[in-house]
């Protein structure tokens, strides 16, 4: 099976509702691999019985419960839309029942305890990348990791971060914090040796003329900057 119809009704979902950036790549993304689990498995339209077959498929492969709330999320809202939609569409009569009332969706813990690091273990880290960089993004890698680890800037930071904002002040290497795409220049917080010279490697192997400190060097976001996924 080459093409499914829903390919195009699950574009259309997404372009009817006004889900935020992120809720329509994860959707996009959703509905890709449900859509090629189809398509493998010469499912035209799907029952019930074809989701848990589906979502136990995905539980299988060893995702998430996270991932798999995210997926079975688009797959409730999207066979809710063309239920509501299925004679306004003119949809096959499939469609007039909506196969996803009974799966009941994957529970999430609302608090989960994040490991921390050992000392060892993050010196380890640090090293590791450092004595395995061999492409230009294992050297921006090593210094994302190391910069992370010894200032304590989060990753909205990093994302935002540009090179102008990375300077010598009293010969001090500081990066200078931007929130909201607001500058603050009185907010800037230290960047240690070891930092400032994984830094400093990534830059001179750097022949753009791009101003964020760190790039995708394999496809270049809208934005500019690395994507909160791809981070």
């Amino acid at each position: 099976m080459k093409n499914h119809h829903l390919e195009e009704l699950s574009e259309s979902y997404i372009l009817d509702k006004t889900f935020a950036l992120a809720t329509v790549k994860s959707y996009k993304i959703a509905f890709k691999y449900y859509i090629m689990y189809l398509k493998e498995n010469h499912i035209e339209y799907a029952k019930t019985s074809d989701i848990i077959k589906y979502r136990e498929n995905r539980r299988n492969l060893g995702f998430s419960s996270h991932y798999l709330y995210i997926h079975i999320s688009a797959l409730k809202g999207l066979y809710s839309y063309l239920k509501i939609n299925q004679k306004h569409l003119d949809l096959p009569i499939q469609y007039a029942y909506d196969i996803m009332v009974p799966i009941k969706n994957e529970r999430i813990k609302q608090s989960i305890v994040k490991p921390i690091l050992t000392i060892e273990e993050a010196r380890h880290l640090i090293l590791h990348t450092k004595n395995t960089r061999k492409y230009i993004w294992h050297y921006r890698d090593h210094a994302i990791i190391y910069l992370m680890m010894t200032s304590g800037l989060r990753r909205i930071e990093i994302i935002h971060a540009k090179r102008e904002d990375y300077r010598i002040v009293d010969g001090q290497c500081v990066l200078y914090i931007n929130k909201k795409g607001r500058k603050l220049d009185e907010e800037f917080v230290k960047v240690s040796i070891g930092a400032s010279n994984a830094i400093n490697d990534y830059l001179n192997k750097r022949k753009d003329d791009h101003p964020y400190l760190f790039i995708s060097h394999r496809s270049l976001s809208n934005s500019g900057y690395l994507s909160r996924t791809f981070f």
